[in-house]
């Protein structure tokens, strides 16, 4: 089986498509009679073309990139508890610890065995229990609906001061945990009780989960900033406009970039980066600092868990880019945060 738009993609013409967009549409309403959507480009993907992918053949990868995997530093609930400046700390996929002028912040918190179906390759760096027994106030920051980064068991068993989701996922997050749960849309802003900021920004995606209609709640991406460190903490999103813009409006120090389940290209460009897009994105955001994210935990697409940091070392190495701008965390590492 081959759908059309297998036949017709090619990386050329999806450049030229994201060239052509105008900022502007990153300002107009994203919501029309109970969906969301991308006002600047709609995704045409179809039943046929997930039919098409599943049913296709695959592509092959060397031994490397399909062994390579994260190492897992180990204690990693002591070293929270004993630093006392700034850090993120990668728990694995999209979950990182955020310790950020004393508070915590958790982004996309997924802790258990699965995100629906697929299974871990690796364990997080902290369980659910080893944060609860932190005894300190957390703020979960979640950026969408699917399962690898929101996930039920999660969030019904962490104790959390503030949960921030999309517009539309409020009530179903308030029925797993019953705490105060603050509902954004994009470019709006919350500041926490000690005068942190998270700023709800645009990203390239969709969402669906069982029990909900498609596209019926919101995807993005968050701005977390405080005393003068400003982290962008990407959402799951395919290369747009609104990169650009970011880079525009804002002064970012950390960017965690989403780049997994980006194979095939053909199925796979509209909602996830690839790397090199990942970095053409860290570049128009005109970040200091890259953290790559969402690998070396779940199989998502074609290319193993662990492929994304081989692609980007290879691309380091070719580009003779600045290693020292470019972070491949291991499960468990903790990045101190310069001010």
């Amino acid at each position: 089986m081959c759908s059309q738009k297998k036949k017709n993609f090619t990386e050329l013409n999806w450049k030229q498509t994201v060239s052509d967009l105008d900022r502007s549409s990153l300002y107009e309403v994203n919501f029309k009679d109970g969906i969301y959507f991308n006002p600047w480009l709609q995704s045409d993907t179809e039943l046929i073309d997930a039919l098409s992918w599943n049913m296709s053949a695959k592509m092959e990868y060397n031994e490397n990139e399909i062994s390579f995997l994260p190492e897992v530093i180990p204690d990693s609930l002591s070293r929270v508890k004993n630093e006392k400046s700034d850090f993120m700390l990668w728990i694995g996929h999209q979950s990182y610890l955020i310790q950020l002028s004393g508070e915590l912040f958790l982004l996309d918190p997924v802790l258990t065995k699965r995100a629906l179906v697929p299974a871990r390759k690796t364990p997080p760096a902290l369980t659910i229990s080893e944060i609860n027994s932190l005894n300190r106030e957390v703020t979960v920051l979640i950026t969408h609906n699917h399962y690898d980064h929101l996930d039920s068991e999660t969030i019904r068993k962490l104790r959390i001061k503030k949960i921030i989701v999309p517009m539309g996922l409020g009530d179903y997050v308030k029925k797993l945990n019953d705490t105060q749960i603050i509902e954004m849309n994009w470019w709006s802003e919350n500041f926490s009780d000690k005068g942190a900021s998270v700023i709800s920004l645009p990203a390239q995606h969709w969402s669906n989960r069982f029990g909900f209609a498609k596209d019926s709640s919101l995807w993005c991406s968050y701005l977390l900033s405080s005393a003068g460190t400003v982290i962008y903490l990407g959402g799951d999103s395919g290369y747009f406009h609104g990169f650009r813009e970011i880079g525009r409006k804002y002064k970012i120090n950390y960017a965690v970039m989403s780049a997994g389940a980006y194979h095939p290209r053909w199925f796979m460009h509209y909602s996830h980066l690839n790397i090199e897009e990942s970095l053409l994105a860290f570049k128009d955001m005109k970040a200091e600092k890259y953290i790559l994210g969402h690998w070396g935990t779940f199989k998502l697409g074609d290319e193993p868990a662990g492929y994304p940091a081989v692609d980007l070392k290879k691309l380091i190495d070719e580009r003779k880019l600045p290693a020292e701008k470019y972070k491949i965390p291991d499960i468990g590492e903790m990045i101190l945060l310069e001010k």
